[in-house]
């Protein structure tokens, strides 16, 4: 049976002629979208203990994205029932940001992680408006925490859930990382995708795997242009979640 996609029939002549094969659009003017990363950290009593290795990872994280490609601004933000909501960089550029330091990251207090992401997605949004501007940026959001929702007062389940599929309809990435639960539930039902999920072991070396693996994400991503960078974008980890091969949850 004749290929349509390797010979035409020639009607003038009457038989089929070979013909070269269609080769998949490329965009050869396509340029480096700019991210904007928005980093938030469980800041909650359980952290306790890995003081260190939170300052260690996000540190690392941002070393490694100081030499990336693109443009880059980060906001990085934590949280406890104390604080539900505290900016320690406010988008900006990467090499302006500074190292995060112990005396910043002092673990105490509940988890109320559906308002600390709201937060951050109101601040988000109000400089980024809901979606990609015009193709000039795009939206990442990080979530790093070691415990469940326990002590929000603002924001429902269901209302995070809407606004994270609004966004992420709107060309938003969404990144989860969580250690000491099924984070693919907990993610989940908040609007995450399981692919853009990843577990970790609620330890140093799990800590330090997970920063290590959303860098590694970051660093892919903001060197991809056009359909490669559509999907990574729904592919965050490239299959790759190094923090998970010693966590028995998934």
């Amino acid at each position: 049976m004749t290929n349509a996609t390797d010979r035409a029939f020639d009607w003038i002549a009457g038989t089929w002629a070979t013909t070269a094969p269609i080769p998949a659009p490329t965009n050869t003017t396509a340029t480096i979208v700019p991210v904007d990363v928005s980093v938030l950290l469980d800041r909650s009593g359980s952290m306790q203990g890995l003081e260190g290795d939170v300052v260690g990872g996000i540190n690392g994280f941002l070393a490694d994205q100081r030499n990336g490609e693109g443009g880059c601004t980060v906001t990085l933000a934590q949280f406890d029932s104390e604080a539900p909501f505290e900016v320690l960089a406010s988008a900006l550029p990467i090499d302006q940001v500074v190292d995060l330091t112990a005396d910043q990251y002092r673990p105490r207090g509940a988890t109320p992680l559906l308002d600390a992401i709201g937060a951050l997605l109101d601040d988000a949004e109000r400089r980024l408006g809901e979606g990609p501007a015009n193709g000039t940026v795009d939206p990442v959001v990080v979530v790093f925490t070691d415990g469940l929702e326990n002590a929000s007062r603002r924001v429902t389940r269901d209302e995070l859930f809407s606004r994270i599929a609004r966004l992420r309809d709107a060309g938003w990435t969404f990144v989860f990382l969580g250690a000491n639960q099924d984070s693919y539930l907990e993610a989940g039902r908040l609007g995450f995708s399981d692919a853009n999920t990843q577990n970790f072991r609620g330890d140093s070396y799990g800590m330090r795997t997970a920063s290590g693996d959303v860098s590694k994400g970051l660093t892919a991503m903001r060197r991809k242009v056009g359909h490669e960078r559509l999907l990574h974008k729904l592919d965050y980890f490239d299959g790759q979640k190094d923090a998970e091969r010693d966590d028995d949850t998934r």
